[in-house]
């Protein structure tokens, strides 16, 4: 089955400009982002998730809405006009939306978490109060990583956790990662205010430093994730936690700071 590469491209671009919004302001909805396009949201949802397809001369208005970089923006257009000559995997489509979710949304991962807790009820109603998210949000969930083949059924026909390496553009990983630090800050400050000391821990330390000694932080950072993860994997589980690393300047940064930092 195939889609053309104009409708493939198109999608990316908005999936990456609504993450571009949501990073910025978390209350963007897809129904404000379809009324900037002059769209349906339902129509906009449908497209999004491969239900629907737009004419070329409704692509040509909303690349007119996104304000694009020119050269980004004539490219897409010659793409849009040329359609028939470039048409594009539906699997492909498939791997980068479910990449942008996997990595985006945190329930996925906390849901592949929970089915290793030993008091885990394969029922969407108890991960759904687990997880404090609603059945729907879980069931598709759920059908999104069976479908990537991140939860595969045993014998017994039992959710069980596979280990799968889903690989997508640089842009769209980008992007999502981005979009999941920020929903992961909302929920630390969720945590910090309603949450006891003796079920989180939070510290900060402000250092001064040089910019050449980033590479030395990083590295020490993924070692020190490496021992918890070390850790976590002893004995039962009981409980989902997300821990959260943020190494982030408090000064204006120079541009030569900048450059040696990236």
């Amino acid at each position: 089955m195939e889609t053309s590469k104009a409708q493939y491209e198109l999608r990316k671009v908005l999936f990456l400009r609504l993450s571009e919004m949501q990073a910025k302001n978390p209350l963007i909805s897809l129904r404000g982002f379809a009324k900037s396009l002059d769209l349906q949201p339902g129509a906009l949802s449908e497209f999004l998730n491969e239900k629907r397809q737009f004419s070329p001369a409704l692509q040509k208005k909303i690349l007119e809405k996104l304000t694009l970089a020119p050269d980004k923006k004539q490219n897409l257009i010659h793409i849009i006009e040329n359609d028939q000559e470039t048409p594009v995997e539906l699997d492909r489509l498939q791997i980068d939306t479910d990449s942008y979710h996997l990595v985006s949304e945190s329930i996925y991962y906390s849901i592949l978490c929970l089915i290793e807790t030993k008091d885990f009820v394969e029922d969407v109603n108890f991960i759904a109060h687990r997880l404090g998210k609603s059945v729907s949000e879980v069931e598709e969930a759920i059908l999104r990583l069976e479908r990537i083949g991140y939860i595969k059924r045993d014998s017994d026909n039992k959710m069980v956790v596979s280990e799968v390496h889903l690989m997508t553009t640089d842009d769209i990983a980008s992007m999502s990662l981005r979009l999941r630090h920020a929903e992961n800050m909302d929920a630390a400050r969720e945590a910090l205010l309603n949450l006891t000391v003796d079920k989180r821990y939070f510290r900060f330390e402000t250092l001064a430093i040089s910019a050449e000694q980033m590479p030395a932080f990083k590295k020490a950072a993924q070692e020190f994730f490496d021992k918890l993860v070390t850790i976590s994997k002893q004995g039962e589980k009981e409980e989902v936690y997300e821990f959260c690393f943020n190494f982030f300047p408090r000064t204006i940064l120079t541009d030569k700071q900048n450059d040696i930092l990236q």
